[in-house]
């Protein structure tokens, strides 16, 4: 990555990111910042798309929103999870509404990570390298 986030000399550019959120600004905003660090990235508008995508994307890393109509992310998550592809896949959870029962239902669930809106962009680049990070060390 471009960005100085990430310090690792293991390169990580063109990794996959699903970035799944029914708000149509959050998307674009985050597909921006991780384009801009030449990731690639493919969208989802709620968890049953999410699921579609995932199976033909093959995810590095997911970023999934809570709240979304059709299916929020937690059923999305547990479906993914019970998948033998996704079972280890790093699933960063993003909410609007964080507080200590969302957590321990997301850590139950299988998100890897909670992150309440508003996030800082930062904070959102630095969690997504050191998953990818991760996955390039253990391969």
């Amino acid at each position: 990555m471009n960005n100085e986030v990430c310090q690792s000399a293991v390169t990580i550019e063109n990794r996959r990111i699903l970035v799944v959120d029914d708000n149509e600004s959050i998307r674009s905003l985050i597909t921006s910042l991780l384009e801009a660090d030449n990731l690639n990235t493919k969208t989802a508008n709620n968890g049953l798309e999410a699921l579609e995508r995932a199976e033909l994307f093959q995810p590095e890393v997911i970023i999934m929103d809570l709240d979304m109509p059709v299916m929020n992310g937690y059923e999305a998550t547990r479906r993914l999870r019970l998948h033998p592809d996704f079972r280890m896949t790093p699933i960063i959870g993003i909410t609007g509404g964080d507080n200590k029962h969302t957590a321990k239902r997301c850590t139950n669930i299988g998100f890897d990570k909670l992150l309440e809106k508003p996030f800082d962009m930062y904070d959102l680049l630095e969690t997504v390298c050191h998953y990818l990070e991760n996955i390039v060390t253990k391969s």
